[in-house]
């Protein structure tokens, strides 16, 4: 009889579960175990993963396709009731006479309901919980500069507004001193043009296709496995109609809109989104229903928009906004 020792080694204790510690590139590196082989003590080590290891780049398959598109038509509502409410409907006044109005106000409080909502679309993709590190930082700052900048811009907005009615109204009742000191127009037109419409519109918008770009990103890869039921594709299309107003109104509402709206359509809606789904779904798979289907909601919100955008450019003669063809809604 030989000894123990000198009999096949003992592989039993390994054992590495697909499901629970994915393989990683480290683990083609581990060093070969030869038959034989005397020492005992590497047979003994199951083969598990360093944490760090243990994440894939790919969003998990667990995500509810139900959880996600309830939360893109909710966020859609919420930016386009907080947008296009204040415009519809004149709000009673907080101060002065129309020193800070209700309208103003809602513009602020907005991106503390669209910003949740956006950043629950993130964590529903489950990058936090399987992807990389590196991926998670890397989101994670994205998301937080793009939050940062839509919330200033709403900021922006709403302090500009603030500043600018007290100081209209004191041009209209003392003429003679806005004669003697004519930098209390420049300083309103500063004020109204420069900020509240220009910078502030801009950020703001910024900041929200910056979010989207992000939550494309990480659901790029993930797909419905068992289809849309009825509900499913209800909720996916009331969402991508919504988003698609919302893009078409950045042409009504916004200064040369038309312009930036049609540079986002044709460069990122169309250029990137709809050739990403080309080139990985073919052109039968971009219109199947589940297949990678938050780059389609997006893709079909643009094509929405580009609808949009052209009719508006049509009734405006050229890319300009409501305000500069004289289409005020009081």
């Amino acid at each position: 009889m030989g000894s123990p020792r000198s009999a096949s080694p003992n592989y039993t204790s390994i054992s590495v579960d697909p499901g629970s510690h994915p393989l990683s590139s480290h683990s083609s590196h581990q060093p070969a175990h030869h038959l034989g082989e005397t020492d005992t003590y590497a047979s003994s080590i199951p083969l598990q993963p360093r944490p760090s290891d243990s994440y894939s780049d790919k969003a998990p398959v667990t995500s509810s396709p139900t959880s996600v598109l309830w939360l893109l038509l909710a966020s859609n509502i919420c930016t386009l009731l907080f947008t296009i409410v204040p415009v519809l409907l004149d709000f009673p006044a907080l101060k002065g006479p129309q020193w800070y109005v209700g309208d103003d106000v809602v513009r602020l409080v907005e991106p503390f309901v669209a910003v949740p909502l956006m950043f629950a679309l993130v964590l529903e993709s489950g990058v936090f919980a399987t992807g990389s590190r590196r991926a998670q930082y890397t989101i994670s700052t994205l998301f937080m500069l793009a939050a940062t900048l839509y919330t200033t811009g709403a900021a922006f907005h709403s302090a500009a507004a603030m500043f600018k009615h007290p100081l209209a109204d004191f041009i209209l009742t003392h003429a003679d001193l806005v004669v003697a000191y004519p930098f209390l127009t420049d300083l309103l037109l500063w004020i109204r043009t420069t900020w509240e419409h220009n910078v502030s519109h801009y950020m703001y918008a910024a900041g929200g296709m910056c979010m989207s770009f992000v939550v494309a990103y990480v659901y790029r890869d993930v797909n419905a496995h068992d289809g849309f039921g009825v509900v499913q594709r209800t909720v996916w299309a009331a969402a991508a109609v919504i988003y698609g107003l919302i893009i078409g109104s950045v042409a009504i509402e916004f200064p040369m809109g038309s312009l930036v709206a049609l540079i986002l359509i044709l460069g990122y809606g169309f250029g990137i989104l709809a050739t990403f789904l080309y080139r990985r779904e073919g052109f039968r798979g971009m219109f199947r229903w589940g297949r990678r289907y938050v780059v389609q909601y997006y893709v079909m919100s643009y094509c929405i928009g580009l609808v949009i955008v052209v009719a508006w450019m049509v009734h405006a003669k050229g890319f300009r906004n409501r305000e500069e063809i004289g289409n005020k809604i009081s």
